[in-house]
């Protein structure tokens, strides 16, 4: 009869519990993910901006290009116009442009009295004129610059017939 006496002594615990361990690594293992998480909704969001503001420029353009296609070429009061449309979404110069650092300067207005190339473009029908307005050199600010660099927007440009 071999017995083994009874316990009489209890195992020491340790000083923290296995779930307040648990919750320890449940919170770095929040933070190492959080900063994943937050890095990819800055970066869909400031993607988002970028894309707005293109779309805007985009716009603008052809609004521009659409008034001087119904003007003669060569006048300097529409292309002044078209470049305030371009810039400001009026025909008028404002103080604020549609996109911010855009200015007049960065937009060039191209018809048959400006270029060659744009003058008396044959087509099956006749020839025609034409005219364009092109946005080019504006740097895209980002708000967060460690998501997204600062980058230049690629020239964007739209052309029409212009009138005789």
């Amino acid at each position: 009869m071999n017995r083994e006496p009874p316990m009489t002594t209890r195992q020491a615990r340790p000083t923290t519990s296995r779930r307040t361990r648990q919750r320890g690594v449940a919170a770095v293992e929040f933070g190492l993910v959080a900063m994943v998480l937050l890095t990819l909704v800055m970066g869909a969001v400031e993607f988002g901006r970028a894309m707005n503001q293109y779309a805007a420029l985009t716009r603008s353009v052809r609004s521009a290009v659409r008034h001087l296609s119904e003007q003669a070429p060569g006048n300097a009061t529409p292309i002044a116009e078209a470049r305030n449309l371009a810039v400001y979404g009026s025909t008028t110069a404002g103080t604020t442009a549609l996109v911010s650092g855009l200015t007049t300067a960065m937009v060039t207005v191209l018809d048959a009295s400006s270029s060659s190339d744009h003058k008396l473009q044959s087509t099956g029908r006749g020839t025609i004129n034409l005219v364009e307005v092109r946005i080019s050199g504006l740097q895209f600010q980002p708000m967060a610059s460690w998501v997204l660099p600062v980058f230049t927007f690629s020239p964007i440009s739209a052309s029409m017939r212009q009138g005789l």
